[in-house]
């Protein structure tokens, strides 16, 4: 047994309470509560007591929220404090300078510092980001917290597309050299047909047409003029015909075509602004599209 005075308003009588012993209501596990003898139904206030060191007990968390708030406003509030100083500082630093310039004759360079200030226009600055800033900060109540996960929503995503932004470039920079690759080999492929064709142009086989052959057969190329042969053969363009003996430098005399139209035999010299000491005459024997034999006499 403990004795304590009763704390109940105009009470002298002393509290106690029975140490290390439950309450006698049965099934009750509880200890007892202080209690009294005196008058005004002491327990009531023996119990509004508890409920308010129940109620402090719980409020200590926020207490500890409103401590770290004052500290961290304070902490920010000597951060501005500290930017409007070292404006101060150098505002007052530049109107020594504008001094020392207009005492020098150097008014223009007053000038410019004078317009710069006048351009700067603080009190129209957007204060809407600090605003934001300050209640992500320091703000409690459920719209700062609001703001709060949405900043760090948009910056998880930021970071999520940082990162996405970061493997396209990647993608690209390797599918870039990929087409460069390709591009190469391309370019090569390309310069091999090229070559291809033209020595399949060089070396193609064109064949007498039916038409061709009717032809011969029915003017009886042999009985033709050389002039006519010759516009005959280049009409068909007979073996590069036109390009060779017609274009070129030879001045055809005679003209022979085997029956079967695939031979042609042309006797040629070469024309007087070519001619040199020891050529008389030339036989071409034309077959498959190129000159087969061509020789001198």
């Amino acid at each position: 047994m403990m004795d304590i005075k009763c704390s109940f308003p105009n009470c002298r009588q002393k509290a106690f309470k029975m140490m290390d012993i439950k309450c006698s209501f049965p099934n009750c596990l509880s200890e007892a509560f202080w209690q009294c003898n005196c008058p005004g139904n002491p327990m009531k206030h023996v119990k509004t007591n508890y409920l308010n060191f129940k109620a402090k007990s719980n409020q200590n968390a926020l207490i500890h929220v409103e401590n770290e708030s004052i500290k961290l406003s304070q902490e920010m509030i000597k951060e501005v404090k500290n930017c409007l100083e070292s404006n101060i500082y150098y505002l007052n630093k530049e109107k020594g300078k504008i001094k020392d310039l207009v005492f020098n004759n150097s008014g223009n360079e007053a000038q410019e510092i004078s317009n710069w200030a006048k351009s700067l226009n603080i009190s129209k600055r957007d204060k809407k980001q600090f605003i934001l800033s300050t209640q992500k900060l320091l703000g409690v109540d459920n719209n700062s917290i609001n703001i709060v996960t949405d900043a760090e929503k948009l910056e998880d995503d930021y970071k999520k597309n940082k990162i996405s932004l970061e493997e396209a470039i990647e993608n690209i920079e390797k599918i870039e050299k990929e087409l460069y690759k390709c591009d190469i080999k391309l370019k090569v492929q390309k310069l091999n047909i090229n070559t291809a064709e033209r020595i399949l142009q060089e070396n193609k086989v064109i064949f007498p047409s039916s038409d061709f052959k009717g032809r011969v057969k029915s003017a009886k190329f042999s009985n033709m003029t050389c002039q006519e042969k010759q516009e005959l053969l280049a009409d068909y363009d007979f073996y590069n015909f036109k390009k060779d003996f017609i274009n070129g430098n030879r001045d055809i005399f005679t003209i022979h075509l085997t029956n079967d139209c695939f031979y042609a035999f042309i006797y040629w010299k070469l024309k007087k602004r070519m001619l040199y000491t020891g050529i008389i005459y030339s036989v071409s024997i034309l077959y498959k599209g190129r000159i087969y034999s061509d020789r001198i006499f």
